[in-house]
């Protein structure tokens, strides 16, 4: 279905004409559900689909929504490397790196820390978040939670910090 004729709850034109410059001229079927399920205007949503399905663009779409009702966004992942990766992306997207920026973006991994120091769009490490959050360094009031790799709930070592930051944000 083309970006241009899709109808969807919170799918401002500002976000399509947002798709359209990055060259996101349809939507997967994916695509789609998430936004009839209403991902553009608020509602909580859990994506599964395969991989290549168009996942991370129904997060990036509830980021631009969440970006017009003046939220704040943290995209979590599970891997440094992946965070390092998503915060480049996100840089030439939304950011300083973008034709049109219309956010400033943060990463936080423990490790390394980049990007503006109070951004609009934070990507973090779970257990980094876990950690911000718990010391008082991230504000949970009028937040977007995109959280990618979520699979590792299932994982011995990992998944029972992840399922309490999870909780912490329900």
């Amino acid at each position: 279905m083309p970006v241009a004729d899709f109808v969807a709850p919170g799918l401002s034109p500002q976000i399509k004409e947002q798709l359209l410059e990055w060259k996101i001229e349809d939507f997967t079927e994916i695509q789609q559900l998430a936004l009839k399920a209403s991902v553009a205007d608020g509602k909580g949503l859990v994506v599964c689909a395969p991989t290549s399905s168009g996942k991370t663009l129904v997060g990036e779409i509830a980021i631009c929504a969440a970006l017009e009702r003046g939220c704040r966004c943290l995209y979590l992942v599970s891997h440094r490397a992946l965070a390092d990766q998503k915060f480049i992306d996100f840089e030439q997207r939304f950011g300083n790196n973008s034709s049109r920026p219309i956010a400033t973006v943060g990463l936080s991994t423990g490790d390394r820390e980049e990007g503006d120091a109070s951004p609009q769009i934070m990507v973090a490490t779970y257990e980094k978040c876990l950690g911000l959050l718990l010391s008082g360094q991230i504000d949970t009031s009028d937040i977007l939670v995109v959280a990618d790799e979520l699979q590792i709930l299932s994982e011995e070592s990992r998944g029972p910090n992840i399922e309490t930051l999870c909780s912490i944000f329900r």
